[in-house]
């Protein structure tokens, strides 16, 4: 017995033994797997005590740059324009691809060892993300520097919001590549560019103190969007000089490690992969007109920009929460193609002729093949025909017309068809409509624009044709036409002729000052005038599709014409000029309000959710003029008199009675005192 309890304790202590080894050995390889702390470690994430109190300071929107937000899929949009600035910066410089890939290569480990996480992305991955994304920064720095003329091919050149919003992305602390790979990068492609004086990074980018004083406390070379920062660049190549020159002397470091013909096999494939990537690339169209409502929008409430019933166009197609209505659409086509005895191939070989046109339209690439895309083109321009047509001409309802019966459901179709991804350009579906009703004037009441504009605008006192100031501009798709329609009579002179940024005050502040506030008789909401201490603002009506629209105008702003941002303007406006319950219970009063089917709370909320994830410009501010004339009127001492003399003395008919009663008691008393003296002195 004390034999075989010798040999279980033998056998246990060896497994314990054992147990301790397998320890040792995966606590030792935990340990050996941790890569060193780098002495040039500078790039991290934000700390999470300050990241969590606002995420969007630290979260780049548009743009990512390095690897701590590479690959996220609402920044993936950028990639492909990121390699046509690559493509650009080496037609620039006649830099080879091969050059650039094997200079980048030697700097790799320097580049991780600057990032306090270990970067996850294979050796071809994370080279290829570095050249690409230096090569864009530099495109962006060298075209605002020299400041390059607008290029309608150029994506951020033309479309003011994205450079602002990619500036704002590249001063973001985790969205950064260290500033040597950068500057060296420059001096390789630009090796005879002047060397000057570094005058310390600065940032230009407007309105962004927020966020800028959110990074600036972990950041110190990262700022690279300001007109000195070219010398900056080359000055980087000055502190080191005394390290030789940056370019195969890295390689060679490198080679130690690796053997030339695994470096070249590297390197080729990685030339193959990205010059495949560019020449992939799709031109790019100036008729780029249909975008996916920008993220900073979009995640804060999804369901105004997707559609919930009918996909129009090819951005929601095929969707299975809307495949139900396709075979509604392939009715309404028959329909169409009946009542127009217009033949299936007509439509056809007319749509195929404008394919490239109408993919052009669209800022991201269309996956679907040829045929399937004539036929959605078709099926679903055909649909919108239809349903315009019978509702302008009042078409006796069909019991086989599946949206003749539910009112609700026509509502949502009309919801769907103004949603900004829920669009067809508008020349392919009015020629279409011109193609079977040949004899319809192409102008007038009977156009396919105005059958349209009456379909949208179903109310009386809404605006029911493009104002003359815009009806020279050729209309884009409904959500365009929605904006030309509710455009003011005016216009804004670009540039602003010196006026400078003011903003309303609100109503209550207004009543207060005497200031008031009427009902404009104009059915263009956004004429709002001033004159002579008397705000007038035309009626808006709030009914369940107001925020649906004004957010989809809002983002096709955003993404087509913010220079021109009219829609955003008055949205600012109004949401300045409602601050509380009370403001809007003024406004509901003065009848700016046609028929108030919210809470007031809810109105003023509203507007306040409208401007939220929204970036405006307000030295371009529309209403600057008007509210500067009103602050003036403010300002003017005796009118804050005079409105509380009219408020607490003749508000109501009997105060005005007691008023003047009681000055006549006064004057007689005067004269009767005057009497008294008199009397005496005599």
């Amino acid at each position: 017995m004390v034999s075989q309890g010798d040999n279980n304790e033998g056998y246990n202590s060896i497994e314990i033994e054992d147990s301790n080894s397998r320890l040792v050995t995966s606590v030792r390889g935990m340990i050996d797997a941790v890569p060193p702390i780098s002495p040039d470690c500078c790039i991290n994430r934000a700390p999470q005590g300050v990241r969590q109190l606002n995420e969007k300071a630290y979260a780049p929107q548009r743009v990512s740059i390095g690897p701590l937000h590479h690959g996220k899929e609402n920044l993936l949009p950028m990639e492909e324009q990121k390699l046509r600035y690559l493509s650009a910066f080496l037609d620039r410089n006649k830099l080879s691809l091969e050059d650039c890939i094997r200079f980048v290569s030697g700097l790799e480990q320097r580049v991780r060892d600057c990032y306090l996480e270990s970067v996850n992305l294979g050796s071809d991955e994370f080279v290829k993300m570095i050249l690409v994304n230096s090569s864009f920064i530099i495109e962006v720095i060298w075209r605002t520097y020299y400041q390059m003329p607008e290029n309608n091919m150029d994506y951020l050149s033309n479309r003011i919001s994205r450079v602002d919003v990619v500036q704002r992305d590249m001063i973001l602390l985790e969205n950064q590549i260290p500033h040597f790979a950068i500057a060296d990068l420059f001096n390789l492609a630009f090796p005879h560019h002047p060397k000057t004086e570094r005058s310390g990074p600065s940032v230009i980018v407007e309105d962004d103190e927020d966020m800028e004083h959110e990074d600036s406390s972990d950041k110190e070379d990262e700022n690279f969007v300001n007109e000195e920062v070219i010398h900056d660049l080359n000055e980087n190549d000055n502190a080191n000089e005394n390290k030789g020159d940056i370019d195969m002397a890295s390689q060679g470091a490198k080679s130690e490690d690796y053997s030339s013909i695994e470096i070249e096999n590297s390197d080729s494939r990685l030339v193959t992969s990205v010059r495949g990537m560019i020449d992939a690339l799709s031109p790019i169209s100036p008729d780029h007109c249909i975008y996916r409502a920008p993220q900073s929008v979009r995640q804060l409430n999804e369901k105004f920009y997707t559609p919930q019933k009918v996909s129009i166009g090819p951005l929601h197609h095929g969707k299975e929460n809307l495949l139900p209505m396709e075979e509604q659409k392939l009715r309404y086509l028959s329909t169409f193609l009946d009542r127009t005895e217009l033949s299936l191939e007509d439509c056809i070989s007319f749509v195929r002729g404008l394919e490239q046109r109408v993919r052009n339209c669209y800022v991201e690439s269309v996956s679907l093949s040829s045929d399937e895309f004539v036929k959605m083109i078709i099926v679903d321009s055909s649909f919108v025909i239809e349903v315009i047509w019978r509702y302008n001409f009042l078409m006796q309802q069909n019991e086989t017309d599946y949206l003749s019966k539910p009112i609700s459901l026509v509502d949502v179709v009309r919801r769907d068809m103004i949603l900004l991804e829920n669009q067809i350009p508008l020349f392919v579906i009015e020629g279409l409509f011109n193609l079977a009703l040949p004899h319809l004037p192409k102008t007038g009441e009977l156009s396919f624009v105005q059958l349209s504009i009456n379909y949208y605008f179903r109310s009386a006192s809404q605006q029911n044709h493009i104002p003359q100031t815009s009806s020279n501009s050729e209309v884009k798709h409904f959500v365009d036409l929605l904006r030309l329609c509710h455009l003011p009579s005016t216009l804004r002179s670009l540039p602003p002729n010196g006026v400078e940024f003011a903003t309303i005050p609100t109503a209550r502040d207004l009543q207060e000052v005497g200031l008031s506030i009427r009902k404009g008789s104009c059915s263009n909401k956004l004429d709002i005038q001033y004159a002579e201490g008397v705000l007038t603002i035309p009626q808006f009506g709030v009914n369940d599709d107001s925020e649906f629209e004004l957010r989809n105008l809002i983002a096709f702003e955003i993404c087509h014409c913010l220079s021109d941002s009219y829609i955003i303007d008055y949205v600012v406006f109004m949401d300045s000029l409602m601050d509380t319950t009370q403001d809007v219970d003024i406004l509901v009063q003065d009848k700016i309000f046609e028929s108030l089917l919210f809470d007031r709370a809810s109105v003023a909320t509203l507007f306040h959710n409208l401007t939220l994830g929204v970036m405006w410009f307000a030295s371009n501010y529309y209403y600057s003029g008007l509210c500067q004339k009103v602050n003036a009127y403010c300002k003017v001492p005796w009118n804050k008199w005079k409105a509380i003399m009219k408020h607490d003395y003749f508000s109501t008919p009997w105060r005005i009675v007691s008023i003047v009663a009681a000055v006549i008691l006064l004057v007689l008393t005067l004269i009767q005192a005057v009497c008294s003296v008199i009397s005496i002195l005599q």
